[in-house]
């Protein structure tokens, strides 16, 4: 994410301006998607059932990764990637 936006001057969020990323615009952003997911899933509740297996997995899965995002400390989030693994059951 560094490397996107401090040399490549890549803007995903409008949050971030200047370069500028802490803890606060962390915050902004992730509630942000928060209340997209909360939209997103009564969007997925009406899908027929063929594609709603399929989309809800997905929903889950980056849900999850948001949560590991929240628990991450902005300047690692700048540092590295993530790694993120799906437990098997």
């Amino acid at each position: 994410m560094k490397n996107d936006i401090y040399n490549l001057n890549r803007k995903y969020f409008p949050e971030i301006q200047d370069g500028n990323f802490d803890e606060n615009t962390k915050l902004i952003i992730t509630a942000d998607i928060e209340s997209d997911f909360s939209f997103a899933y009564l969007g997925i509740k009406r899908l027929p059932k063929k594609a709603k297996l399929a989309v809800l997995l997905a929903y889950y899965y980056y849900q999850s990764l948001l949560k590991k995002i929240k628990k991450t400390e902005t300047k690692k989030l700048l540092r590295e990637a993530l790694e993120f693994r799906i437990s098997k059951r």
